[in-house]
């Protein structure tokens, strides 16, 4: 069973709970009833953190299930069992409360730009659900919801490339579920052009300086990522030419009707590896660059050592500079070069 634990602060909030957090106060601003000066934040129970805590480790658990074994609904017993190693031992009526309550959609209302310049108001409910749940049968499976919850989640653990997304997609060829291979390396190709675009304002804006930061601590991690990921793409190639997949496909294709070659899906893989390695290539780039930027740093002169420095040369530089302290202090037309050490305090705060 799940147990209350004391409470204890941690700086290292997991990344779905950032996630979590970033959007409650959208929700508790939706929920909101008035427009005063009077704002207020929903009570938390002592039941919050355990709630999560279940929760999360449902859909951590059902998206692992779904890379070992497809796209299926798994009973409760079975997501128990699985769920050990996530949240420890779960009772099943716990666990069925859990699923009950991600199951059930809720309405959120939301506006848009019309292209008149006017604002239509909208509201949606099927996107809200995150596990679809057959309470006849307690079996229970991930909505494209959760799917995308936990996608975004692992963004951060792993920024640039999940090599989950090239394990999902070999395990699709290797179970013979074709029909899945585009979407997959649609989401991937897509995915990883916005990496690209990201390391490309990392570059260009100086403003990004946590984001590139980010990136060059953990240059090595990401590029190890990357290429695991490129080497399963490679092993997901190799075995969609195989003799034994085209047959599986041709038998796949006879009894679903469908119109596309096994060469279609050859291609889409193939941009996937393209993407991949580009995207490696400019990673490395991009690392190189930056460190090399963070080990030239323009030299540092402080202002009085450089006036010290002019008064002591015997050439007459310090002459001339006297006779141009006006131009440069106007308000002082007394003061000379040779008495900046004193000035420099008054006018420097030093």
């Amino acid at each position: 069973m799940l147990r209350h634990m004391p409470q204890v602060i941690n700086t290292q909030v997991p990344a779905e709970i950032r996630l979590v957090a970033a959007v409650s106060r959208l929700l508790d601003f939706h929920q909101s009833r008035s427009s005063g000066s009077s704002i207020t934040v929903p009570e938390v129970p002592d039941t919050a953190g355990r709630n999560l805590f279940l929760a999360v480790g449902v859909l951590q658990t059902l998206g692992r299930v779904e890379i070992e074994q497809g796209q299926l609904r798994i009973s409760l017993k079975a997501l128990a069992t699985e769920l050990q190693s996530e949240a420890g031992e779960v009772s099943i009526d716990e666990l069925s409360y859990c699923v009950a309550s991600l199951a059930m959609p809720r309405e959120i209302r939301y506006g848009l730009m019309a292209g008149t310049g006017e604002i239509t108001f909208a509201h949606t409910s099927d996107t809200t659900a995150l596990v679809v749940f057959d309470q006849s049968l307690h079996q229970v499976a991930l909505t494209e919801n959760a799917r995308l919850l936990l996608r975004v989640g692992s963004l951060k653990e792993s920024w640039l490339y999940s090599d989950v997304d090239a394990q999902r997609l070999l395990k699709a060829i290797e179970r013979g579920q074709f029909e899945d291979v585009p979407r997959f390396c649609r989401e991937m190709v897509r995915d990883l052009a916005g990496k690209a675009r990201q390391i490309a304002d990392a570059t260009e804006r100086p403003t990004l300086v946590d984001l590139r930061d980010a990136l060059i601590s953990d240059g090595a991690k990401i590029s190890e990522t990357l290429h695991e990921a490129s080497q399963l793409v490679l092993s997901a190639m190799s075995l969609l030419f195989s003799e034994q997949t085209e047959d599986a496909f041709t038998l796949w294709r006879a009894t679903r009707g469908i119109t596309y070659e096994l060469g279609n899906l050859q291609a889409e893989i193939e941009i996937v590896l393209q993407s991949t390695e580009s995207l490696s290539r400019r990673f490395v780039k991009f690392v190189k660059d930056a460190q090399r930027a963070q080990t030239v740093r323009a030299p540092v002169m402080r202002l009085l050592d450089m006036a010290r420095s002019l008064t002591a040369r015997p050439d007459g530089v310090a002459a001339q500079l006297d006779s141009a302290m006006s131009d440069v202090l106007p308000w002082m037309p007394n003061v000379q070069w040779s008495s900046i050490s004193g000035h420099s305090a008054k006018c420097f705060g030093r």
